[in-house]
């Protein structure tokens, strides 16, 4: 199942790319829940995306609290099932 990630780039970034913010699916059969894992995967998916480098610091996800909070809900109900 998949999440989208809301990203909203930073100052230098949004120049460079011409845009503020944009979406980013997570799979989150493939991330674990914490900030971490949910960073690296969505870096890597700019990267891919953008066709350059990234670090944590040129993205921020605004709506981390619910893509963790999917995560979760996900592995609990691969327990009870």
């Amino acid at each position: 199942m998949k999440i989208d990630a809301k990203i909203e780039f930073s100052d230098e970034v949004a120049e460079k790319l011409d845009r503020n913010w944009i979406r980013v699916p997570v799979d989150i059969d493939y991330v674990e829940d914490n900030e971490d894992s949910v960073k690296t995967w969505v870096m890597n998916e700019l990267e891919e995306m953008f066709s350059q480098a990234f670090n944590y610091e040129d993205f921020k996800i605004t709506n981390m609290d619910e893509v963790l909070e999917e995560i979760k809900f996900d592995e609990f109900e691969d327990k009870i099932n």
